[in-house]
Order: C-alpha cells, then structure tokens, then sequence
C-alpha cells in the first residue's frame, strides 16, 4: 500500500536549490539545441551539396555516414563532458560557501 504525496504539501526549495535546478535546465536545454543542430545540419548539407556529402572519409564511409555515426557520438560525449564540468564547478563552488558559512548538512 503506498501513501500519495501531494506536491502542493512539500515545503518550498530553498534558493541555493533553486538556482541550481534552474542553472541545470538552462544548461541541458542549451546543450540539446547545439545537439539538435549539429543532427539537422547533416540532412541539410545533404540536401544542398550532395557530392562534398559522398566524398570518402574513412574506411570507406562517406563523409555523411560519418558525420551521422561517428560524429554524433563524439557530440554525445563531448556534451556530457560539458554538463559533468559544469556540474561539477557549481558543486564544489557551493560546498566551499557552505563550508565558509558553516551551513551544510548535519550528518
């Protein structure tokens, strides 16, 4: 048997929690859009210059295939390097303040 939660009886989040998940949102959004573009610029490019798209890159793959496969996943890991680093600055930035106040968790 499980117990509902309604949202509306949380307490509020405080405003370092509150910056931090909105930072977060802007961050991921703006890091999705620069993914979204770099997918939509493959089928544009092979649309308007279909010969620069086939040339040959490597092993054989096409310069599309490449981008499509091989790039993407490159995208994919440099984007999680991105928001680790970011994460992982506005992390240790807020435990070192903590520490100065002396606020934190009472663990």
């Amino acid at each position: 048997m499980s117990t509902k939660i309604d949202y509306k009886d949380l307490a509020p989040l405080d405003r370092t929690i509150s910056y931090r998940m909105s930072k977060e949102i802007k961050l991921c959004l703006w890091l999705g859009v620069v993914y979204l573009a770099y997918m939509f610029i493959v089928p544009v490019l092979n649309f308007t210059a279909p010969e620069f798209m086939k040339i040959r890159v490597w092993g054989g793959m096409s310069l599309t295939w490449f981008l499509t496969a091989i790039g993407a996943m490159f995208m994919a890991f440099a984007i999680a390097a991105i928001h680790v680093y970011f994460y992982t600055k506005d992390f240790f930035i807020s435990a070192e303040m903590e520490e100065k106040t002396g606020k934190g968790a009472d663990m």
